[in-house]
């Protein structure tokens, strides 16, 4: 009963953030990108790692954000350092309290404590 519960609580968090992500103007991908930022991880080689794409994709990815105004982007040496703006931190405070509303769903139902 309740990993049913569970289950359609899971798919209905799914797609809402998906549904933000469109909201803003951004892909699955970009909005994990952005996450991924928000908690530290500051380079491609470290993005591609998190999100488990090639360094390609990850660099597509973080060009599409800044071009939207999401990050900035800036070469150390030979590292691109990715850094939240504004928008991007706006963004992912919006996008967390939509996790903290699906987790206060789930203590409801008495699953997480």
């Amino acid at each position: 009963m309740i990993s049913d519960v569970l289950d359609r609580l899971l798919r209905a968090y799914r797609h809402m953030l998906i549904e933000k992500a469109i909201y803003m103007g951004l892909t699955e991908l970009q909005l994990s990108a952005l996450l991924a930022a928000a908690e530290g991880v500051n380079t491609v080689v470290k993005l591609a790692d998190r999100l488990m794409v090639a360094q390609p994709t990850a660099t597509d990815t973080l060009l599409a954000l800044e071009k939207k105004g999401f990050i900035t982007r800036h070469r150390v040496g030979k590292t691109t350092v990715i850094k939240l703006t504004d928008k991007g931190v706006k963004a992912v405070e919006e996008v967390k309290s939509l996790f903290a509303e699906i987790d206060e769903i789930a203590q409801k139902i008495g699953y997480l404590s």
